[in-house]
């Protein structure tokens, strides 16, 4: 239900002669996209395809370009390329499409307005790895990972360390530019910081130690790229369009109707 709930966000706020009275997720205050002008777009995740059809519902000609990235089996017919990378493992499509995705944003003007749609599987369908992480060390770091019992939190704050996008970094690559992020949360609690390991916002998990981690993935924990300043959030708002308590309520509902 990507589109929809993209395509009923991008409706109110086109009604809208301001942006909404309401609190973001994260960051950004009120920002809210404008009534007119270009719109670039960024979809990652197991829904990009979907929300990207969903913002083309409704913005229609006013999205200039779009970059998309998603998992196999999941592409769409879309006006713009669909680029395919590996989950539940990263791999070469992954940091293909990482590349292609920080071209995607140099290439934006510096005055850009950028709807970025997130939603599960975008930590491992798009990757910039950090110096001396290579895709071998990569996947072995997420192959521990998933078999290593650690919620998703702890799991995502290790991704950050190995990672030039996520941990907020993806935004101080879009800054100056302003951005509405709208986001399907996969996590529990809704933690913006967690969801896609939080390319958009800043990394609020703190520094403590993750116990029965492997020596070089502890290295990487207390040695990550540097993390942005906090000014390249001031242009940033993101917003959680929909989250595993309502998939949980509708999958029910279905499941109703077909008399289980």
């Amino acid at each position: 239900q990507g589109q929809r709930c993209v395509h009923d966000y991008l409706s109110r706020l086109a009604a809208a002669p301001a942006p909404p009275d309401v609190e973001p997720s994260a960051g950004g205050g009120g920002y809210a996209l404008s009534q007119t002008g270009p719109v670039h777009v960024i979809a990652l995740g197991k829904a990009a395809c979907s929300m990207a059809r969903g913002a083309l519902d409704v913005l229609g000609t006013r999205i200039a370009r779009a970059y998309v990235v998603t998992k196999e089996g999941y592409a769409e017919g879309l006006p713009w390329p669909c680029h395919i990378g590996g989950h539940p493992l990263p791999d070469e499509r992954s940091l293909a499409a990482g590349a292609g995705l920080l071209e995607f944003i140099a290439a934006l003007p510096r005055d850009a307005e950028v709807l970025v749609l997130l939603s599960g599987g975008a930590s491992a369908l798009v990757e910039s790895p950090a110096a001396g992480i290579d895709l071998s060390k990569l996947r072995a770091a997420n192959e521990w990972l998933l078999a290593s019992g650690l919620d998703i939190a702890q799991c995502n704050r290790v991704r950050k360390s190995l990672s030039l996008i996520k941990g907020g970094r993806l935004a101080a690559r879009l800054a100056p530019r302003r951005v509405l992020c709208l986001a399907i949360s996969d996590v529990p609690g809704d933690d913006a910081a967690i969801i896609a390991s939080g390319p958009l916002v800043e990394d609020t998990q703190g520094d403590a130690d993750i116990p029965g981690l492997p020596d070089s993935l502890r290295q990487s924990l207390r040695h990550p790229p540097p993390r942005p300043e906090r000014d390249v959030f001031r242009a940033v708002r993101m917003d959680i369009i929909a989250n595993l308590d309502q998939a949980k309520t509708a999958a029910a509902a279905a499941a109703r109707q077909l008399g289980y």
